[in-house]
């Protein structure tokens, strides 16, 4: 039993000492482009693995985190013309933005998202988004565990100050 009257587990303590390891790892590594279908069609073969945690940059400023156990399709989730909000996350807080500019991009609710959706302009600000989603470059670091990728998600986050990511409950 710990202090606290919980059970101890070193689990999350050992978990801690590697978060600067995996920033340094994603600092030191190339930034990867999507914006041409060849770049698009080999991202998978010039990721660091399959699992993991990725960081989108914006003229080199990081602007999103994510994690997934499926990199480069999650990567190409994010600008494919086909993809609806569910998917497309960032391209659909983007296009908030450019909708209602004086409002956070990441904190909006139920009634707001919906407002956007239902406006005239809605499909092109996502479309436009999307076509900047895939100009972005991208470096990602191999994270097999999902316990760390969630940590780690989060310690970048705080650390990079990425704008478009939010981690309030809805």
């Amino acid at each position: 039993m710990s202090e606290h009257g919980l059970i101890a587990n070193r689990r999350f303590e050992d978990i801690i000492p590697k978060l600067p390891v995996y920033l340094r790892e994603l600092a030191e590594s190339a930034y990867l482009h999507m914006d041409s279908p060849a770049q698009r069609r080999s991202l998978r073969s010039r990721l660091p693995g399959r699992q993991g945690v990725y960081i989108l940059y914006e003229h080199d400023r990081p602007v999103y985190v994510g994690r997934s156990d499926r990199l480069a399709d999650r990567l190409l989730e994010h600008g494919q013309p086909a993809n609806g909000p569910e998917s497309a996350t960032l391209a659909f807080n983007l296009a908030y933005q450019q909708w209602h500019p004086e409002a956070n991009p990441t904190h909006f609710n139920r009634e707001e998202r919906q407002a956007f959706k239902s406006a005239d302009e809605y499909w092109n600000l996502f479309d436009r988004a999307k076509r900047r989603v895939r100009k972005m470059s991208v470096r990602a670091v191999e994270i097999v565990d999902p316990v760390e990728q969630a940590v780690f998600e989060l310690y970048a986050h705080v650390e990079l100050k990425t704008p478009y990511n939010s981690f309030e409950n809805t």
